[in-house]
């Protein structure tokens, strides 16, 4: 199975994740060796001026897929990015300012952590309301899931579509998300899994052995809707 990460922060020198070109490349090699063959790029975008962001973002992927073709590598990289709601970022993707989702209606959206449940219901019918589909990013890290995970039906049956990490599935160091993401699993309200690789060591663009588990769990046609079939309708602005 070929993977297609719709969630990572690999561009060099934009946000919190690779630093320099070097580990750029390093994190490719290690996503081509997981089995990636496409990336949405992720970067971070809490504020600030979009158009700015825009501008690094594009600058910052004709460099990687330059580096990536001198080397002969074969990956995709698709332009995206990892939006803190806010009206402020509404506005960006009303008026075209901020990125979504490899040029589509897909917008990948992220919320504090302990953010109140209504705040995010509101939120998500805002989004929807606008013409957006927003994939709520690792959703087993809120607060309101742990509270109540039906609330996630509600989300879903409402538009929203939910992304979980694929090291929260195998981590031993939070057995309560490891749990919690089982459980979204094995509901199946789950739509994306994805690497929201930082770096090439502490959390590089691992995707391989949580696919595997997956596979194992709930077969292989779920776990190639969660790694290929999903994340193939964002790339071709397939809304169904």
């Amino acid at each position: 199975m070929t993977f297609i990460d719709i969630h990572s922060h690999i561009l060099p020198g934009i946000d919190d994740g690779a630093e320099n070109m070097e580990e750029t490349i390093k994190m490719i090699r290690i996503a081509i060796n997981e089995g990636i063959g496409a990336i949405i790029v992720t970067p971070h975008y809490k504020g600030g001026c979009p158009e700015q962001m825009r501008t690094s973002v594009n600058n910052a992927v004709e460099k990687v897929n330059n580096e990536i073709n001198k080397l002969g590598l074969k990956l995709q990289l698709y332009k995206g990015s990892e939006i803190y709601y806010s009206e402020t970022s509404v506005e960006g993707l009303i008026n075209n300012s901020l990125l979504t989702m490899a040029g589509s209606r897909y917008v990948l959206v992220e919320f504090y952590p302990m953010a109140d449940y209504q705040y995010i219901f509101t939120a998500i019918h805002r989004l929807i309301s606008e013409g957006f589909l927003p994939i709520i990013a690792h959703t087993e890290r809120y607060k309101f899931v742990y509270d109540s995970i039906e609330r996630i039906e509600e989300l879903i049956e409402l538009g929203a579509l939910i992304q979980v990490n694929a090291s929260s599935f195998l981590t031993r160091r939070d057995r309560r998300r490891k749990k919690l993401s089982r459980q979204l699993l094995k509901k199946r309200w789950v739509h994306y899994v994805s690497t929201d690789a930082h770096d090439d060591s502490l959390r590089p663009p691992l995707i391989k052995k949580c696919a595997k588990y997956i596979a194992k769990k709930s077969g292989k046609d779920y776990a190639n809707e969660l790694f290929f079939k999903n994340p193939m309708k964002i790339i071709n602005k397939d809304y169904n």
